[in-house]
């Protein structure tokens, strides 16, 4: 078994078209997430531009939207996220856990997993997890695996660059919708159509034209075709094909209504994966290192009566307004030196009802992990 792994696409994995997943059910056993940010609504489906799979979860009790990427079996994957995107901008992310479902603490599922035993076992399913996050982005051209392999093009190399892996789309049957990216005097190489996958031809007039993806429901089409665009193919458009021919968006969808739907195999398009760039250095000095308590985080006005709270709470710690790079508003108490001091002021939040508040850490105004604060200040 696997978890739901991690990518990195390079277009928004998320649009209000196809929005980020909401309290999704989950699979029974101990399975780890990685959390990447909680708000006290819910945020822009592009906030966390390509990081997939990406969830939200809001808990009872709690105002928070928390927002979480990947779903694994082993908290070492989850680790290995956790240490990959830190430096890309969620340097506060941290791992959660959780049984059957519900949420649990992750020193709890550690013990679990260590009373159920199999330790072998468990550590294969890790290696295997891990070994499939590290190599995610090894090859960032992907082969048309899905199609037979009687309907590919016979490669041929051209200017020392092999040209795409792609499928004669006469060869398909059935109607399906798929998205249109260039159209060519002469073949192109995978680099040319952003390597992405799968590519169907046609020949026509001279010419070839290339395609990707094979889907049934052209809502789903059309919401590809705008993450394409956002790869640079500003003139990508949906486009049909019935037996192996191509016809207009129009006919198919009559088509498609007279046989009551489509029986044909999607495929979605694949996007090369990104690299993280973990060589990211933050200069930390240490004089500028401080800890504050966020209590709040909006993405619109605040009401004025949340904010008279606020400030009360502080009382003579101070009240702290910052704005990060989605424009969220965030909110937080205090500046101090000391990391017990400042979790000693978030018990104080707590008892006072702001029942989320956690510590953050920054130095000067760029926000560091709370760990990194604290090696840097020897605490």
């Amino acid at each position: 078994k696997q978890g739901f792994g991690f990518s990195v696409l390079p277009v928004n994995a998320y649009s209000n078209a196809s929005p980020i997943p909401m309290n999704i059910p989950l699979p029974n056993g101990i399975v780890f997430k990685v959390q990447i940010g909680a708000f006290k609504a819910p945020i822009k489906n592009e906030s966390f531009k390509g990081l997939n799979p990406v969830t939200g979860e809001t808990l009872e009790g709690s105002k928070y939207v928390r927002y979480y990427v990947g779903l694994f079996y082993s908290e070492d994957a989850a680790s290995l996220v956790r240490d990959q995107i830190k430096p890309i901008g969620f340097s506060d992310a941290f791992i959660v856990a959780y049984k059957d479902g519900k949420k649990i603490p992750l020193y709890e599922a550690r013990r679990l997993l260590k009373e159920a035993g199999n330790t072998e076992n468990y550590k294969q399913l890790a290696q295997a997890e891990v070994n499939q996050i590290k190599n995610r982005a090894t090859n960032t051209t992907y082969n048309n695996t899905e199609i037979q392999n009687k309907n590919k093009v016979t490669n041929i190399n051209t200017a020392n660059n092999q040209t795409v892996n792609s499928t004669n789309v006469t060869n398909t049957t059935d109607l399906f919708y798929t998205v249109q990216i260039g159209v060519y005097k002469n073949a192109v190489t995978a680099q040319d159509l952003k390597n992405l996958s799968p590519i169907y031809e046609e020949h026509a007039y001279g010419f070839i034209r290339y395609t990707t993806g094979k889907y049934n429901d052209i809502k789903k089409a059309d919401i590809e075709k705008n993450r394409i665009i956002q790869l640079g193919i500003t003139d990508a458009f949906v486009s049909a094909y019935y037996n192996g021919k191509r016809l207009t968006v129009a006919d198919a969808l009559k088509i498609g209504i007279q046989n009551k739907g489509t029986n044909s195999e999607q495929i979605e398009v694949k996007y090369p994966e990104q690299q993280i760039n973990n060589n990211k250095s933050i200069n930390i000095i240490k004089d500028s290192v401080i800890f504050k308590v966020q209590i709040g985080s909006f993405k619109e006005q605040v009401p004025i009566a949340k904010v008279a709270r606020y400030l009360e709470i502080a009382a003579n710690y101070g009240l702290n307004q910052d704005k990060d790079e989605n424009g969220i508003i965030i909110y937080s108490i205090g500046k101090f030196k000391s990391y017990d001091e400042a979790i000693k002021m978030r018990d104080v939040v707590i008892n006072n009802g702001e029942k989320d508040a956690f510590v953050v850490a920054y130095s000067g105004k760029q926000k560091i992990s709370v760990n990194d604060a604290k090696k840097t200040l020897n605490q």
